[in-house]
């Protein structure tokens, strides 16, 4: 058996064979070790959660804040729609209508789109927050955050 026996199983046992097998038409089963990259703009690294069925209502995505921005960094955005911003780790400042809001691991925020806001990372530590948009980015006239624009 020579070296393919690990921990009293085959080595392949602890690969997935085949990451499509958890999109479907309908749904979308994404893995903590697969994530799909969808963009990198500037200090903002984007990973797409959801699916290719454009039928789908909301644009759901990790984004990563890499340290190092500036109050000068802050581009205020109005667009259209809705979104969810969730901060899972670090300490992210949005802005929003002129007020600024320090947020905390478990801080969230909800709201209509056609306020200037945006967020940045002012720490020195990566910020990662759950953000969720809708309509979806590819029925958007204009991507807001640039979030698919090429920096």
């Amino acid at each position: 058996m020579g070296g393919t026996l690990a921990l009293g199983q085959n080595v392949s046992s602890f690969f997935v064979d085949n990451l499509g097998d958890y999109e479907s038409e309908t749904y979308t089963i994404n893995r903590s070790y697969a994530l799909n990259l969808r963009n990198i703009a500037g200090h903002y690294i984007y990973y797409s959660l959801t699916g290719k069925n454009k039928e789908f209502l909301l644009d759901p995505m990790l984004i990563n804040l890499l340290p190092g921005q500036t109050r000068k960094d802050v581009i205020m955005f109005k667009h259209e729609g809705e979104e969810f911003t969730y901060v899972l780790e670090g300490v992210l400042t949005f802005f929003i209508e002129g007020k600024e809001y320090i947020m905390y691991p478990g801080d969230s925020y909800h709201g209509f789109c056609y306020f200037s806001h945006n967020f940045v990372n002012l720490s020195n530590n990566i910020v990662k927050v759950l953000y969720i948009l809708t309509p979806p980015l590819f029925k958007h006239k204009t991507s807001p955050h640039n979030i698919d624009s090429k920096k």
